[in-house]
């Protein structure tokens, strides 16, 4: 389980200046895999704007991502879709719902492990008035990185510190 701070500009693209919204607000995320196999858990972030331009809308969103994976053999994997639930807090209180499901697997390109998988889904709950996006397709493709330290393993600097 972990927790970091989070600090996000967004922005839209046009040409003239001062067109962004500075936003900052809490995360965390929290993955169990306390059963062999399974990975479950999710990212939640809630930014909220504090300045920007005025012509912008305020922002106050949470985003939730879930993850919930069953390994396989041969590095094969199911689960459902990591697609961003959101929430928005302001007087529009809308809410984006999807829902999916994934396959994919760990290969190596080189040396380096990589995540490939494909997604699909829909959405089951979206704000009033926006078109209904129909099919929801994804590729992921994502280099993995082992950091992870046993009890009383010393990490060793580059050149063997």
């Amino acid at each position: 389980m972990g927790r970091r701070p989070g600090v996000r500009v967004s922005y839209r693209v046009e040409l003239r200046p001062r067109i962004w919204k500075y936003e900052a607000g809490p995360a965390v995320a929290i993955i169990y895999t306390g059963v062999k196999n399974v990975t479950a858990g999710a990212v939640v972030q809630n930014p909220i704007s504090y300045a920007g331009a005025a012509d912008r809308d305020d922002v106050n969103t949470m985003l939730l991502t879930p993850t919930f994976t069953f390994n396989l053999s041969d590095g094969w994997f199911v689960g459902i879709a990591d697609y961003n639930t959101m929430i928005d807090w302001t007087p529009s209180r809308s809410v984006l719902l999807p829902i999916g499901a994934q396959v994919g697997r760990v290969v190596r390109i080189g040396q380096q492990p990589v995540s490939m998988s494909i997604e699909a889904g829909g959405a089951l709950v979206r704000p009033a008035g926006t078109p209904k996006p129909g099919w929801i397709l994804g590729f992921e493709l994502s280099p993995l990185f082992n950091f992870h330290v046993g009890p009383g393993v010393k990490i060793r600097g580059r050149g063997g510190e």
